[in-house]
């Protein structure tokens, strides 16, 4: 009986953790060109679904990984949103952070955490509330979500995609 709980033991308390964390090492093997579909559900009720294609981009020797996002109207093609993210390791805290912008201005810098699927990064807006993006991946899917919380505790999706690698 001595020797079953000397198995036991650590097999319960050593290897609770049977899925690691996403790692930014793991992030590089994203580079490709992603491309889905996706949505976007407006503050006014109607619903915007688009394409979507992400080209992801090692730089400086895995020191950075570049996101540039293009979102294209269904039914025109016309480009309806463009941003461009920077995910890197601060050297000075050690976390992992992302920087966006987008096409119409807009910037944002946030801290990026990582999940046993992926990774998420969120940002308080100025009119009250946090914005989290999060952010699903295997080898050859990319399925991301955007949601709202007016309070930390309430979330609200507003925005899908799903993506397969090229």
């Amino acid at each position: 009986m001595k020797n079953l709980a000397i198995f036991i033991i650590p097999l319960v308390f050593g290897f609770h953790h049977i899925h690691a964390q996403k790692t930014m090492e793991d992030l590089l093997k994203t580079e490709s060109t992603w491309v889905g579909e996706g949505y976007q559900q407006m503050p006014q009720g109607d619903r915007v679904e688009f394409k979507q294609t992400e080209e992801v981009t090692v730089l400086l020797d895995g020191k950075l990984l570049m996101f540039h996002g293009t979102g294209t109207d269904k039914n025109s093609g016309q480009v309806g949103f463009e941003a461009v993210g920077i995910l890197f390791q601060d050297p000075s805290s050690s976390k992992t952070q992302i920087h966006a912008w987008t096409s119409d201005g807009r910037f944002t810098a946030a801290d990026v955490t990582f999940t046993d699927s992926g990774f998420y990064w969120q940002f308080d807006v100025p009119n009250g509330g946090t914005v989290r993006y999060t952010i699903e991946l295997t080898d050859t899917t990319w399925k991301e979500t955007g949601t709202y919380s007016p309070n930390g505790e309430q979330w609200y999706p507003f925005m899908g995609m799903e993506l397969s690698r090229q």
